[in-house]
């Protein structure tokens, strides 16, 4: 998604299995294609 003030922020719905690595490169990927927040979504989000 874009924010309202042109910011992107890639927002990645991740099993809990995903392995480290992946979470990385996506991460990596992400920020290098200009977003300024990578969050990622898992079951235990729901916990806060």
């Amino acid at each position: 998604m874009i924010t309202e003030s042109g910011d992107k922020v890639i927002t990645l719905a991740a099993d809990k299995e995903v392995n480290f690595e992946s979470i990385v490169a996506v991460m990596d990927s992400a920020l290098k294609a200009g977003a300024v927040s990578v969050e990622f979504l898992t079951e235990s989000r729901d916990e806060r």
